[in-house]
């Protein structure tokens, strides 16, 4: 029998049987993976009050034909990212992109660092406005698929005089993309995802923007994350809902 522990971050669970449980991390160590947690929902787990999702925690594996949880510590809780309906939805909305675009098992440590980073932002920073908190969310998006080997190409400052079209791989000359779906993208708007791009999420938190510019901005990552079906996010839908004019 093969065991192993690892910092982790629940991305989903998914309730099976009458007492069963299954979490799906993303560790440190070992990526995304799917662990099953027996008898959790049993009024005295002594699993369940350590399973927070809202957390930094160190899991305790077990390797068998699939992963058992072993055991959970909570290392580091954010308690305050849930008391307000605009944090919760960026919380929500940066776990949920971690687990519709990594691959099980192919861990990336600094991806790890980066949510863990961004996530104690949220939390420590309770004066941010709610539009330059879903800036920073596209921000956190493009570093993430920078990580991964798929940063979009944003152009360059000198290219601001061209006229440029928006697709799922990048910014592209107009001419370029006629006849294909694209959607054209102002030098303002270019110069906010290039910023995104280039700085840490939580400098985004610190940026004069208006919320019309924040919800284009969202919308516009939408399109730039397509392939990786990210469009179809719950937290993209109810966009409105937590951040109302």
């Amino acid at each position: 029998m093969i065991s192993f522990s690892t910092p982790a971050f629940i991305l989903r669970s998914v309730d099976i049987g009458s007492v069963d449980r299954i979490y799906t991390l993303y560790t440190r160590d070992r990526g995304k993976i799917d662990v099953l947690a027996k008898g959790i929902r049993k009024a005295d787990s002594k699993l369940q009050s350590s399973m927070q999702m809202a957390a930094v925690l160190e899991v305790y594996i077990i390797a068998q034909r699939r992963f058992t949880l072993g055991g959970s510590v909570i290392r580091d809780v954010y308690p305050d990212v849930l008391r307000s309906l605009p944090r919760s939805w960026v919380f929500q909305h940066a776990l949920d992109v971690v687990n519709k675009i990594t691959r099980q098992e192919h861990p990336e440590k600094t991806l790890f660092d980066l949510l863990e980073i961004f996530l104690r932002e949220v939390h420590t920073e309770p004066a941010v406005r709610a539009e330059r908190l879903l800036y920073g969310t596209v921000s956190f998006d493009l570093h993430v698929l920078q990580i991964l080997g798929h940063a979009p190409l944003l152009g360059q400052d000198g290219q601001d005089t061209t006229s440029f079209a928006l697709r799922s791989d990048g910014l592209h000359e107009h001419q370029a993309v006629r006849g294909q779906p694209y959607r054209l993208i102002s030098k303002e708007a270019r110069s906010l995802l290039r910023f995104a791009q280039q700085k840490n999420p939580s400098d985004c938190f610190r940026v004069a923007i208006t919320r019309s510019q924040a919800q284009q901005q969202r919308e516009y990552m939408s399109i730039l994350l397509e392939e990786y079906d990210a469009g179809s996010l719950q937290t993209d839908r109810a966009l409105a809902d937590f951040f109302p004019k």
